[in-house]
């Protein structure tokens, strides 16, 4: 009992530390972190996750000390939090290219209730983030970015998040945005130009054609021809899902090793 005492003393420290880094990547990490996932479910993953790599990774190079120890915390929570971040923002392409879509359909004023985030959104964008989760899903990606959490203590053990990486990571997370408006360019890129050339020969036809009505045949037909763009584009668009799903892991592995 008196060799117990002192073991749990060091051991309760260093898996909090563990615990911090889960519960900074499960706050914003997509699907797995999402509202509707109930709290309980998030806690008990966490949980055993922690438990499972304070298990095999064990105490660490930190000591256990106040000063030490606070420091640790605060750089767990930043890896957790960059990791949740990257993982969000990449998925939020889709939920992007899903609300310009929507936009020049003419769905911007039919937002409803995400129950996923509890905010309002187009329907296009909902249809865009469900179709992204069930993806996420089959293609097992949710495994690789489990497996990317666990060789992050591979790259940054705890407690050794330095000053210079902080750095880097708030370069890449900037850098990040720029990234994600390119993609999002990229994805939506034919929808946009189908759409332009759609509301040119509205307006054309409104020019040429007497008693033409553009509210009551141009929203239909742009609303006709945004669901033929998404149903068109979807053998394309899963594809893309899956390379940007892997793109994700690579670029937090690449990440946190400085790269």
């Amino acid at each position: 009992m008196d060799e117990l005492l002192p073991m749990l003393e060091r051991a309760a420290p260093i898996y909090g530390l563990y615990l911090i880094r889960l519960s900074g990547f499960f706050l914003l990490v997509p699907v797995l972190g999402d509202e509707g996932v109930p709290r309980e479910a998030r806690f008990a993953l966490i949980l055993v996750l922690s438990v499972v790599l304070f298990c095999t990774r064990g105490f660490g190079t930190i000591d256990p000390i106040p000063d030490s120890w606070i420091l640790a915390s605060i750089s767990e929570m930043a890896v957790g939090l960059w990791m949740g971040f990257v993982l969000r923002t990449l998925f939020e392409v889709v939920v992007l290219v899903g609300a310009i879509l929507g936009f020049e359909m003419g769905f911007g004023f039919t937002a409803t209730i995400d129950p996923i985030n509890r905010q309002q959104s187009i329907v296009i964008a909902t249809f865009y983030r469900y179709t992204a989760a069930l993806v996420f899903l089959a293609s097992g990606a949710v495994h690789a970015v489990l497996l990317s959490l666990i060789r992050s203590y591979d790259i940054v053990s705890i407690g050794e998040m330095g000053l210079t990486r902080f750095t880097d990571l708030a370069w890449q997370a900037a850098s990040l945005f720029s990234v994600t408006l390119n993609i999002a360019i990229a994805l939506v890129a034919p929808m946009m130009i189908v759409s332009f050339v759609l509301s040119v020969g509205i307006a054309l036809l409104a020019r040429v054609v007497q008693g033409f009505h553009v509210l009551e045949i141009g929203f239909p037909l742009r609303v006709l021809a945004g669901f033929g763009l998404v149903w068109l584009s979807l053998p394309h668009f899963l594809p893309a899902l899956k390379a940007l799903f892997e793109q994700m892991n690579s670029r937090l592995l690449a990440g946190l090793s400085g790269g």
